[in-house]
């Protein structure tokens, strides 16, 4: 996927499901993450797959009526066609959905109050962080203790800063924070997890992060001994294109580090949603199961990959408690990310956010090595010991950008929604899948305002269930 560019805000990327803090996830490789170590307990990051793209005549031999991007999302649904395209009965008996307790209403809102602050001290302690690293003359310190004790090379010398800084800042500030986080998800009965096993998850984390932020720091003070003035032009545009690789990697290489995937074993099940598919002429590698269960007791489903590794994940937790017809309707949701290139206009809003990220970085380094250089003992701004100031700028940039962000993202859910009522004519069975979700995911069913506008990448489910339910009712 793009660089993404709350830092630890919501999860931005096309998933079905709302906005929910979980465990142990396959960590999203962007440059702001990267900056902060994965501050935000999220979903796992879910990377839309490429599929082959439907025509238009597809979708509307489908649905009898014309799906566009640029259609409103606020619109209220238009009733013109209701008599001749009756809403679909459902091809089976669901169970019944659940309906979040009083009590259950309550723990949601304290579980999402809880994740919000741990998401606030972690941006806090990330900033106090940089600021010590910084102002204390450590980042300095450890620049010449690798120079003059590990090092003279200037590439091996970047690595090994990266590598220590990694350790520290994981075993200082995120690990303890992480921990709060999982003693939290047991409280509240949602993780399955062993301690040892979610140690093992952080240390897996540990080494990508590090493996990410040691090419981050070698791409970007390269770029600084080759040129000073235009080096975030091409720093940005190189990050662009290693976050579309890993988003490619992410099914086959990042996820399997986390999760263990199989074979749908459901024959009928795969069948449904293969001719879900094929309806709109798409096409994906394969329909497999993911592991989540083992860990956590969230349902959760995700196009993954891009080309040739372009695959439908569905979580067992979903498989086992969700109806058939509920899961088609997470499948046609993902669908509809893909047929209003919802992945592209990701990239898009990401590649614009990655070069205001680089380009403000380059401006306070520009200014700020002047100002503080000696006093801080800086060697130039391509001194590595400057990593503090470009992180701190990247973080800057990545939080006043969080609100719109997140208002895009929630538009194109919104879109999603329409587009997988509309091909599936179950309305119903969304609805139940949405209450469902509700109560296996502890979610927060109505936000506060304020915290859906800044913090969440998908609408509320009351607002979901509402949009769905006024679509049954003006085809009715």
């Amino acid at each position: 996927m793009p660089s993404d560019p709350p830092p630890g805000g919501r999860t931005n990327q096309p998933d079905f499901f709302p906005d929910e803090p979980r465990e142990n996830p396959p960590k999203d490789p962007d440059a702001a993450r990267i900056m902060k170590g994965f501050q935000r307990r999220e979903q796992p990051d879910l990377v839309d797959a490429e599929i082959e793209e439907p025509s238009p005549q597809a979708v509307e031999e489908t649905e009898d009526e014309e799906l566009t991007d640029e259609e409103s999302d606020d619109e209220p649904v238009d009733d013109k066609d209701a008599e001749e395209e009756p809403i679909e009965e459902p091809a089976e008996e669901p169970p019944p959905p659940p309906e979040q307790t009083e009590a259950q209403r309550q723990d949601a809102k304290r579980y999402e109050a809880i994740h919000n602050r741990l998401f606030l001290a972690d941006i806090l302690a990330t900033i106090v962080a940089l600021a010590v690293f910084l102002l204390l003359g450590l980042s300095t310190n450890l620049s010449l203790f690798v120079e003059n004790r590990l090092s003279t090379n200037a590439f091996a010398a970047v690595a090994f800063y990266g590598v220590i800084v990694t350790i520290v800042y994981y075993f200082v500030i995120l690990i303890p924070l992480h921990y709060v986080d999982y003693w939290y998800e047991l409280r509240f009965g949602l993780s399955r997890q062993s301690f040892a096993a979610w140690l093992a998850d952080e240390f897996k984390s540990i080494g990508l992060n590090m493996i990410l932020l040691v090419v981050f720091l070698e791409l970007v003070y390269g770029l600084l001994r080759l040129t000073t003035t235009y080096w975030w032009i091409w720093a940005a545009a190189a990050w662009t294109v290693l976050v579309v690789a890993l988003a490619k990697l992410a099914p086959v290489l990042l996820i399997p580090l986390f999760y263990k995937k199989e074979p749908l074993a459901d024959e009928e099940l795969a069948e449904r949603l293969r001719h879900l598919v094929e309806r709109v002429k798409m096409s994906v590698v394969a329909v497999e199961k993911l592991g989540l269960g083992a860990k956590t007791v969230k349902a959760n489903a995700m196009l993954a990959g891009l080309g040739n590794t372009k695959r439908v994940l569905l979580g067992d937790t979903l498989l086992d408690n969700f109806s058939h017809d509920e899961i088609e309707t997470v499948l046609a949701h993902e669908l509809g990310h893909h047929y209003h290139k919802h992945i592209w206009k990701h990239i898009a809003a990401g590649t614009i956010a990655t070069f205001a990220g680089f380009f403000v970085g380059s401006v306070v380094l520009r200014e700020l090595v002047g100002a503080l250089g000696e006093r801080l003992r800086f060697g130039g701004v391509d001194d590595v010991a400057t990593f503090p100031l470009l992180a701190f700028a990247l973080l800057v940039v990545a939080l006043v950008a969080m609100p719109a962000t997140n208002a895009f993202s929630r538009a194109l859910e919104r879109q999603a929604d329409r587009f997988a009522l509309r091909l599936t004519r179950k309305p119903d069975a969304f609805i139940a899948a949405m209450r469902r979700l509700a109560v296996q995911n502890l979610a927060d069913t109505e936000p506060s305002p304020v915290v859906e506008a800044l913090l969440h990448g998908h609408p509320s489910i009351s607002k979901r269930i509402a949009a769905a339910e006024q679509f049954r009712d003006a085809r009715r």
